[in-house]
């Protein structure tokens, strides 16, 4: 068995901790802005659950689960959720363009 430690091994060992890690801090991270703005969404504002949905996702630029979602709507339901993902998928490409060059000259 060889116990030799070469600069690969010891890279491989902090890449896996770090990974690990990386995927306990993320989680909170990424999860805790959507649960906030779900919750405030329903009971401050009182928005219906669907209204609430294609904001979300609109806002989040999901392309993908405007589609899924209004089919599984139906007609009444998907035009209802397209209505409220089509300005907030607009405001957040809108942000995404604006603010993506600003946040590289920050960190740069």
């Amino acid at each position: 068995m060889d116990c030799t430690v070469t600069p690969l091994k010891t890279l491989m060992g902090f890449s896996v901790h770090l990974n690990v890690q990386l995927k306990f801090y993320n989680l909170p991270i990424s999860i805790m802005p959507h649960l906030l703005t779900l919750f405030f969404g329903r009971y401050v504002l009182k928005m219906e659950p669907l209204a609430l949905i294609g904001a979300m996702t609109g806002s989040g630029t999901i392309a993908a689960a405007m589609d899924e979602i209004s089919q599984k709507a139906g007609p009444e339901g998907g035009a209802y959720y397209a209505a409220a993902f089509t300005p907030a998928f607009v405001v957040g490409n809108i942000g995404i363009t604006l603010l993506g060059p600003i946040f590289v000259a920050l960190l740069s």
